[in-house]
């Protein structure tokens, strides 16, 4: 159920980045994109979880989906590269692993 959640939200993610014109945002961004950092974050968090064995690679899947994915908005009609998004996809991301590698540590 996991990985399908990951799926799920993996798909969803690609999506709404190559939606041709604005996503209507829950948040007020300030220096970093805090839609951005929730989106990855969660996705980060079913990631890390569906494919343990595997952390590497899935943190790397995590951070070239992010960079690739706001590197694409200079090719998609109204939308544009933001660094502040490109911020908040990656702090999801660490975010995420550091709220996974704490929780496996207390589970030792």
């Amino acid at each position: 159920m996991i990985k399908i959640s990951f799926h799920i939200i993996n798909i969803t993610i690609i999506l709404l980045y190559i939606f041709p014109g604005n996503v209507p945002s829950l948040t007020e961004d300030n220096v970093i994109s805090i839609n951005h950092l929730l989106a990855f974050f969660l996705n980060g968090i079913f990631g890390l979880i569906a494919f343990k064995k595997t952390l590497s690679k899935i943190i790397f899947y995590l951070i070239f989906l992010s960079i690739f994915l706001e590197i694409l908005h200079l090719l998609i009609p109204n939308r544009y590269f933001e660094f502040r998004d490109l911020v908040g996809n990656l702090f999801g991301i660490l975010l995420s692993y550091l709220v996974i590698k704490i929780v496996y540590y207390y589970k030792k």
